[in-house]
């Protein structure tokens, strides 16, 4: 049957038996440049067949490629086309999972349905392949890290491996390194992150290029404190860390910090800044699917629903958090002061809901460490003032005098009354 001959694919209600759909990628022989063959079936996340998850973006979102099979044909973008071609084998069926093919995207109810599995899918696949697209010149760069970790691995402890790349000049070959695969578009997508922070093996592919993100922490630690461009690689790397190198998990990355965090990171639907942080915060929970040493009582649980709004999602998160936390109000009210202007909430929210699709035009001034223990918001007449990104005109030298003269108290004078 020739691909023209083809039906589309339609998508069917999954059984009870099965939570999504798992992607059968075709073999084919190395140099054949025919279509990507596959096969999509229904799959029991729970079970015990071993499978990849894919990581990726949408590129241009022009469905303009098929993906065909022996019945059905499936419309996707160019760059879902190249990451099953990049990702096929040459002698052996090869099982994917991936999102914007394994969950119906037209359906609102079954997306609903499944992202609460989305973390279980994701820690449960045996490897997570990161397609960044194919990028000749970045895939260069991809390389040079691998090579700059392994020279880096050779020398004992991260304190060493930091002053040889210091002391060797290597820290701008690094940073240089870094930050071209950095700027590159998945780098700016919110889903991703927990995508790649929810599994222990997980390979960075570029063109024909490929890296294990381990070889990115190694190099990125040897760069300290040095600015690597945009939040979510660092974001990644200290919540990769922390999950899989410190069981203690701190409670830096609670709901409103990363959603606070991560607000430049880009997504489709603006619901999503909020379901695609579910796998990721401490105090967060959307279906119950994974156990932590947090009591139940503390967590803050939402049903996914995309039959409503954005505003909506965001005023019932800032309810339940403070229904659950008596010092959760003052903290919204700091998070949705930096993204005040002056003007009216948007859409009616209330002043201290904060709408996370606005930026953050201002910075905060109280710290990770303070977050942990908010106590004092109840008992101290609490005033946040926060520090404009943008520098201030200078104040002229003759002002602060002025004020100091007119806070020194002034002689008593006699006054006369006739």
């Amino acid at each position: 049957m020739t691909s023209t001959s083809l039906n589309p694919y339609i998508y069917r209600p999954l059984p009870t038996n099965a939570q999504t759909r798992i992607i059968e990628l075709q073999p084919c022989a190395a140099g054949d440049d025919s279509p990507p063959s596959c096969r999509l079936r229904d799959f029991d996340v729970f079970g015990h067949e071993a499978y990849e998850a894919v990581s990726y973006t949408w590129g241009e979102p022009l469905f303009t490629e098929r993906v065909v099979d022996d019945a059905y044909f499936l419309m996707t973008t160019v760059n879902f086309r190249d990451a099953l071609l990049r990702f096929r084998l040459p002698d052996r069926v090869r099982l994917l999972w991936v999102d914007a093919v394994c969950i119906n995207q037209h359906d609102e109810e079954e997306k609903g349905r499944q992202i609460p599995f989305m973390a279980q899918i994701y820690s449960g696949a045996s490897r997570v392949l990161v397609w960044l697209g194919n990028y000749p010149e970045q895939a260069q760069s991809l390389l040079e890290v691998e090579r700059l970790a392994r020279q880096l691995q050779r020398l004992p402890g991260p304190a060493v491996q930091h002053n040889h790349a210091i002391s060797s000049g290597l820290t701008s070959d690094v940073l240089k390194a870094l930050q071209h695969v950095f700027g590159l578009p998945w780098f700016t997508r919110l889903w991703v992150i927990q995508e790649v922070v929810l599994n222990p093996d997980v390979l960075f592919c570029c063109d024909s290029a490929e890296v294990p993100w381990i070889r990115f922490v190694q190099v990125m630690r040897s760069a300290g404190s040095q600015s690597l461009g945009p939040v979510i690689p660092s974001t990644i790397r200290d919540l990769w860390m922390l999950r899989f190198f410190d069981r203690d998990i701190t409670p830096r990355f609670n709901t409103v910090r990363l959603l606070h965090d991560l607000s430049s990171a880009k997504c489709s639907d603006d619901r999503d800044k909020v379901w695609a942080l579910s796998g990721l915060a401490t105090d967060f929970e959307v279906g119950g699917l994974e156990e932590d040493s947090m009591e139940e009582s503390e967590k803050l649980k939402l049903q996914v629903d995309y039959s409503i709004g954005a505003t909506e999602l965001y005023l019932d998160l800032a309810s339940k958090m403070i229904r659950m936390s008596s010092t959760s109000k003052p903290l919204l009210l700091v998070y949705a002061g930096l993204r005040s202007d002056g003007q009216p909430p948007a859409e009616n929210l209330p002043s201290w809901a904060p709408d996370w699709r606005l930026p953050s035009i201002r910075k905060p001034l109280i710290t990770s460490g303070q977050e942990k223990d908010l106590s004092f918001l109840e008992t101290v007449n609490f005033r946040y003032q926060a520090i404009e990104t943008q520098p201030k005109p200078r104040t002229p030298a003759w002002i602060p005098k002025l004020r100091r003269f007119r806070q020194q108290p002034q002689p008593q004078r006699s006054v006369y009354v006739g």
